[in-house]
């Protein structure tokens, strides 16, 4: 399915090659949509290449031409190599025809996944600048020997002929081996802001929360790993009153029923989108909680996106995370007031019992201010890329 809206703009032609089309569907998708929005907004023409089994996942009101590639066949990218780079040419030939006409002079990749290997090849067919972003560590995604090789090798070729390579961490880009001259470390872009408030009769069927008592909230994936982090930080907040409330799919949930024991545990399904979240949480939380585990160990180089859309809601926010990652770096390099090493005794008790402490909240709530106002501040991080995209092409002129 094609849906047309572009039309060729003076600042050039960009095409974004994902699994899954930028939108809704997970972090790295809602990353992409809001930037290929302000470019689109900036004056270039997008364009945007996905996975024909992920056409269920197009969001219809973005304002340019996506195009859905056919069902990847059952060869595996990491094994099956030869046949997989078959699928790639495959991919290649049918998308010559409509790019002919307006060749793309950037191409945006992520990498992981599928489509990895195909913004390369789309890059090296038009002579076209290639921005790779990296979202999380790819070798913690693969397992056994062949397929770690086979993905190194995919890995430093891609990152050999990119001409910029964003990650949002220094750690990640460390992992990955990229050219400090030619990568950076980007934040996941955050919203705009919530346009609207979302009441009782705004929440998602099956919900049954109504708010008693003060309220610590956390949305998004509930790992088993972390579902003992939550029963620990509820125990400590039943000590001061509060109720903890996990926003999560129904998978999750079920995950680990003994999550939900404790009576101070509330459990509200998914919203549609991350807006109406934003605003749920807005109007329901006291404060908001960014959580890893030790155990999670394909996070340790990623920065949360959740924690930059928490911040415009300007409420305090907890964060909790051993101290070998990436969110405990800038935690500790930015002396985040409510930061909780998981490695330190004792620590998560003292900063579950700040949120009783009305100078620490005030010093959080200031300092949450502060980074919506700098780094956080997804004018700030658009900055960067939009600006580092002229000099590309600056300098190729």
């Amino acid at each position: 399915m094609d849906t047309t809206k572009t039309s060729i703009r003076p600042l050039g032609n960009i095409i974004s090659i994902l699994d899954h089309p930028p939108g809704e569907r997970n972090a790295s998708s809602l990353v992409f949509r809001r930037h290929l929005t302000r470019l689109h907004d900036e004056g270039y023409a997008i364009r945007s290449v996905c996975l024909s089994q992920y056409e269920n996942l197009f969001e219809h009101d973005v304002p340019w031409e996506t195009k859905f590639l056919p069902r990847t066949s059952k060869w595996n990218q990491f094994v099956d190599r030869w046949m997989f780079r078959a699928n790639c040419r495959t991919w290649l030939e049918q998308l010559k025809s409509s790019l002919s006409s307006h060749p793309p002079d950037t191409v945006f990749g992520l990498l992981w996944g599928k489509t990895m290997e195909l913004s390369m090849a789309v890059a090296d067919e038009y002579d076209s600048k290639l921005v790779l972003f990296v979202h999380d560590n790819p070798y913690t995604r693969v397992k056994g020997v062949k397929k770690a090789r086979a993905l190194q090798t995919l890995i430093e070729k891609n990152i050999a002929r990119a001409d910029m390579v964003y990650a949002v961490s220094q750690r990640l880009l460390n992992a990955i081996g990229a050219s400090p001259e030619r990568s950076r470390v980007l934040l996941p872009i955050g919203a705009e802001g919530t346009r609207h408030t979302v009441g009782t009769n705004g929440l998602p069927s099956s919900c049954e929360f109504h708010k008693s008592r003060p309220v610590l909230a956390y949305a998004g994936t509930v790992y088993y790993e972390l579902s003992e982090i939550l029963k620990r930080i509820a125990t400590k907040l039943s000590e001061i009153g509060w109720d903890l409330l996990v926003i999560c799919n129904e998978k999750d949930r079920s995950r680990d029923e003994s999550l939900w024991a404790p009576e101070n545990i509330h459990h509200v399904p998914m919203f549609r989108t991350s807006e109406e979240a934003r605003a749920f949480l807005r109007s329901t939380a006291d404060a908001l909680l960014v959580a890893t585990s030790p155990a999670a160990n394909y996070l340790r180089d990623s920065f949360p996106s959740k924690f930059i859309d928490f911040a415009q809601l300007e409420k305090p926010i907890v964060v909790v995370a051993p101290h070998d990652c990436a969110l405990s770096d800038w935690a500790q390099s930015n002396d985040w007031p409510l930061y909780c090493c998981l490695d330190e005794r004792n620590q998560l008790h003292e900063i579950v019992a700040s949120l009783k402490n009305s100078q620490k909240i005030d010093a959080a709530e200031q300092a949450v201010r502060t980074v919506t106002q700098s780094e956080f501040n997804p004018s700030v991080i658009h900055r960067m890329l939009s600006q580092d995209l002229r000099r590309l092409h600056a300098l190729q002129a």
